[in-house]
Order: structure tokens, then C-alpha cells, then sequence
């Protein structure tokens, strides 16, 4: 993964976010961390490249989150492979939410 990527949830709903430490440096402890941001919590926040991260909607509003990434989609001329991973497609992946 070669891409930070940056978010703010400001409302008008809340977010429930999941980081999981994913880098190799991390390996000997792995991390993560449940967040709460949006409407009630204002944020914004800095996600480095290697850091598995997904949010999801916990309010009973649509909410709004903007995103902005390190790098161009597909790189120039859209002629890279996008830098995504799907982790929650797979069932057995360790990267899924918490029941709420």
C-alpha cells in the first residue's frame, strides 16, 4: 500500500471507524482501534499508507465524509492497478467491524 489517506467526518450523521495496524513494523504488536467521529465528534484524520482502515454510518441520518488521497486514482493516466483491498469480502479476513 503506497496511499495515506485523509477524512473528515463532520455530520450530519455519526461514524463508526476501524484502523488496524497492518505495517511491518507493527507486526510484533498489532493494534487497533475503534473510533466514533462525525456530528456529535467533529474530525478529521490522517490515515498512513499500511494502516488497514474502513468506516461505516452509525447514525439515522445519510452522513456526509470527505476523502482526499496521497496519490491519484489509478496514477497517471489511470494506468496503475488501483491500491485497495477489499478485507471485507473475505469472510475469514481479521479485518472486519464489531458487532454493534
Amino acid at each position: 500500500m503506497e496511499q495515506d489517506d485523509y477524512f473528515i467526518f463532520a455530520g450530519p450523521s455519526d461514524f463508526q471507524i476501524a484502523l488496524w495496524d497492518a505495517r511491518p513494523v507493527a507486526a510484533d504488536s498489532r493494534r487497533g482501534w475503534l473510533l466514533r467521529a462525525g456530528e456529535g465528534c467533529p474530525m478529521q484524520l490522517h490515515v498512513p499508507r499500511g494502516v488497514v482502515h474502513g468506516y461505516r454510518n452509525i447514525g439515522p441520518v445519510p452522513g456526509l465524509v470527505i476523502t482526499v488521497a496521497s496519490v491519484l486514482f489509478k496514477g497517471r493516466a489511470r494506468a496503475e492497478p488501483v491500491d485497495e483491498i477489499r478485507h471485507e469480502l473475505d469472510p475469514d479476513s481479521p479485518y472486519q467491524f464489531p458487532s454493534i
